[in-house]
């Protein structure tokens, strides 16, 4: 209903509150309080500021559809998107869960420094997000997928044939920044859809793109087992060809073309 792109700063806000949770997690600890007393005050917190921002809501009456499904996969024409949000979800993850894991068993960093590869990711990711909207505006939805694609894979590739610290850490921002507006882009395209009703393209699209934030992590510990990391995470870039060859399939507004 806005007038300009708005969701991937909502995203980048997200970012910063897991930064704020994270650094609230610390304090807590290194002050030796009780988790129970920690999840207690910040659920407070949260429900006070729930409460106070209610108000502000847009407040819209609910449409009442007779025979509406409870689950839906996506149509023809948002299953690229879905598939779209599946490959970034899944390096999404993959950084969370193994990026620090990466460069300690392939890096061979100490466990100390093996945390900057997560931290670059993470960060990249939160200030790409915060520049988004400004970049979608100016050059629409399908040149940014399709470069965020070609980051990804470029990231990924980085460090599997140069693993080292500097282009490491290097490659895990490029994934960040990669990874940074695929997600909200995609789901501001499925809430446009003209064949799905209230929200349902946008919970379908995400049904599919948490699969991937779920059950591709686990693989790359499998692969990894079987060869080694580096292995896991080449193969892994190839979902960044995923989606700049979903991206392809959008017309120059970021549509799904319907046609392909």
């Amino acid at each position: 209903m806005y007038s300009k792109s708005i969701m991937t700063t909502f995203h980048g806000i997200w970012s910063m509150a897991g930064f704020g949770g994270a650094a609230l997690g610390y304090l807590m600890v290194a002050n030796h309080i009780k988790p129970a007393y920690h999840l207690l005050s910040v659920g407070i917190i949260l429900t006070i500021i729930a409460f106070c921002c209610s108000p502000f809501l847009l407040h819209q009456k609910p449409i009442q559809q007779s025979n509406k499904p409870i689950f839906s996969l996506p149509d023809k024409t948002l299953l690229k998107l879905a598939f779209i949000c599946f490959a970034s979800m899944a390096c999404e993850n993959i950084m969370y869960d193994w990026s620090g894991i990466y460069m300690d068993k392939a890096v061979h960093t100490s466990h100390a420094i093996a945390i900057t590869g997560f931290i670059a990711f993470m960060s990249t990711l939160t200030l790409a997000r915060f520049a988004g909207d400004k970049v979608v505006t100016r050059y629409g939805v399908k040149p940014l997928m399709q470069y965020s694609g070609m980051l990804i894979i470029t990231g990924f590739m980085l460090s599997v044939i140069f693993p080292y610290l500097v282009t490491s850490i290097i490659g895990f921002g490029m994934v960040g920044i990669g990874t940074s507006c695929i997600v909200p882009l995609v789901y501001r395209e499925a809430g446009k859809s003209k064949t799905m009703i209230n929200g349902l393209g946008i919970a379908a699209v995400s049904t599919v793109g948490y699969l991937g934030f779920l059950m591709v992590p686990p693989l790359v510990g499998f692969v990894a087992q079987a060869s080694n990391l580096r292995w896991s995470f080449a193969i892994i870039s190839t979902l960044g060809l995923v989606i700049v060859w979903m991206s392809s399939k959008l017309d120059a507004s970021g549509n799904v073309n319907t046609t392909s």
